[in-house]
């Protein structure tokens, strides 16, 4: 068992006194959250403030002072209720974690779990009903009109920017289906994302590999390769962030009108999916 890192009597402090105060701060503060769990003896819900971090697949929870009882009642069940950032969220698959090289914590915060011997954690995962969820499409409700306004412009060879229009076989009809996409080209290499989620063309990308860009009257083939979990999670660290941070209307824009969070683990967890692209 690891250490417990700060004294007991400082425990029962926090549960008593300063969860009541800190309460309705963590459900919206970043880097916090409440966890609603049941007692284990008595069925009796309990509401307890924790400092949390977000995995491609769920939180991480740091135990600041030791393995108490709200985490046994969370272990115990196997499940919690997880309310950060105006959200509830239920997770499943709980699990204590104990590791001293911190591996799953922001490295920024890794000289400060550090500092204060912080070593134990508990694992969530979301279950699957959420993760449909967050896997839904979130098309915003202009982006149909602007869609239907600029498509024949791009289909007469009228250049849009980094826009191209797509055209890819539906998986189910077989007929050819065109929309307007955003390409990335960064470094040499063109990226396509789908940052509204599972979209029907992303999903028709997915099935076909393949698909044919026009831009400015120029049509190409194209492969299309999806990224794995890891793959997205080092593309918005590696990739995208490194060249936002020199391109301030490309930043606004994947910002404000994608909603695509500067948080890599976050963005690759629920944002669409990332095709990397190479002429076929």
């Amino acid at each position: 068992m690891g250490a417990v890192p700060l004294p007991r009597s400082i425990a029962r402090i926090n549960r008593d006194a300063t969860n009541h105060v800190l309460g309705p701060l963590a459900r919206l503060a970043p880097g916090f959250g409440v966890v609603e769990h049941r007692g284990r003896r008595t069925g009796q819900v309990y509401r307890t403030p924790v400092n949390l971090f977000r995995t491609p697949d769920g939180y991480l929870i740091a135990l600041t002072y030791g393995v108490g009882d709200w985490v046994r009642n969370v272990v115990a069940a196997g499940e919690c209720v997880v309310e950060t950032g105006g959200r509830r969220r239920h997770m499943v698959d709980a699990r204590l974690v104990h590791d001293e090289d911190r591996r799953e914590v922001p490295r920024i915060l890794r000289v400060v779990g550090a500092l204060g011997n912080v070593s134990d954690f508990v694992h969530l995962r979301f279950d699957e009903r959420e993760r449909r969820r967050m896997r839904m499409t979130r098309v915003p409700s202009w982006i149909p009109l602007f869609n239907a306004l600029v498509k024949p412009l791009m289909a007469l060879g009228i250049p849009m920017g980094p826009d191209v229009l797509l055209t890819v076989r539906g998986r189910k009809s077989g007929l050819p289906r065109s929309t307007p996409v955003a390409v990335a080209e960064i470094s040499g290499r063109r990226w396509l994302l789908s940052p509204f989620g599972e979209t029907e063309w992303a999903k028709n990308v997915r099935a076909a590999g393949r698909a044919t860009l026009t831009s400015g009257g120029r049509r190409e083939e194209v492969a299309a390769r999806e990224l794995d979990r890891d793959e997205r999670v080092a593309f918005y660290r590696d990739v995208l962030e490194p060249y936002l941070a020199t391109d301030g209307v490309a930043k606004w824009i994947v910002r404000n009108v994608d909603r695509i969070p500067p948080d890599p683990v976050v963005a690759a967890a629920e944002s669409g999916p990332v095709f990397e692209l190479r002429s076929a």
